[in-house]
């Protein structure tokens, strides 16, 4: 872990070796702040950030020694999630988390097909997983055995949220990206991404979650703008007007706001 002061990179943390087990996946959360870490053996442990040598390992009561594929922190309430290769999804409460408890998530058993590859909450809590099974599946937390399956055309490598929490970015098979606008999942695009040479392993947004930041198996990294009112003014530009009610209702959703500049509507 690396923070900036000034125009420099300092180290401020290193994960120790732990017997050649690797690390999978990491998330961190800013408000404590920890960085949780998951390994290859199953475990997910735990990092103070102010106090690096301090290290927490969950309670995994059921843990199958399968690889943890992917991590996520909820930003509204004190949680994590885990993924598993196997398929499973775990989660715990950190109101004290040092002394972390799992939290029931569904029924008993694998949440998926295959193995998880992204997790995110979204900002009113619900948790999004992913998998290689090619769905994307929308949990409930308050009724976790009521969720959501939605297709997805490949495997899916990675997600993030975009848009405030309208628009899910998947990182699906080789080169491709998908936008998934949660609200009505029948309303996506799919997207060939052009400069990378492998599978979208990670992704993540910077700023105001207006770039989206991705980078691929070899190491490439690109950022992209994924804010959807600059979309439609750029859109309107270069049409040379507004979008008319026929076109909002179709590619927004809504009633015609006619979001475009100052640009007339013809």
């Amino acid at each position: 872990l690396w923070t900036k002061a000034g125009q420099t990179w300092q180290q401020r943390l290193v994960l120790p070796d732990e017997a050649a087990v690797s690390v999978r996946s990491l998330a961190f959360d800013p408000a404590v702040p920890l960085l949780a870490a998951g390994y290859d053996d199953g475990r997910v442990v735990l990092w103070d950030l102010q106090t690096p040598g301090s290290s927490t390992p969950l309670p995994v009561e059921t843990a199958t020694g399968q690889p943890v594929g992917a991590l996520a922190f909820s930003m509204t309430e004190r949680r994590l999630a885990a993924g598993y290769d196997d398929g499973a999804l775990r989660m715990w409460n950190l109101d004290d988390w040092r002394q972390p408890s799992e939290v029931a998530l569904g029924a008993s058993g694998a949440a998926h097909r295959g193995p998880v590859r992204g997790l995110v909450f979204g900002a009113g809590g619900e948790l999004v997983s992913g998998s290689e099974d090619r769905t994307i599946r929308l949990w409930n937390l308050a009724d976790p055995t009521l969720n959501v399956e939605i297709p997805i055309e490949a495997a899916v490598t990675s997600m993030a949220f975009a848009a405030h929490g309208e628009l899910l970015v998947v990182g699906a098979g080789s080169r491709k990206i998908a936008l998934v606008y949660l609200a009505d999942s029948r309303k996506r695009i799919d997207l060939a991404v052009d400069g990378y040479a492998d599978t979208i392993s990670a992704m993540a947004l910077a700023g105001e979650g207006q770039t989206l930041v991705a980078v691929d198996a070899d190491g490439t990294t690109a950022a992209w703008d994924v804010d959807l009112t600059s979309w439609i003014n750029r859109a309107c530009a270069l049409a040379g007007r507004a979008m008319t009610e026929e076109e909002e209702l179709t590619y927004r959703g809504e009633p015609a706001r006619h979001v475009c500049f100052s640009a007339p509507v013809k």
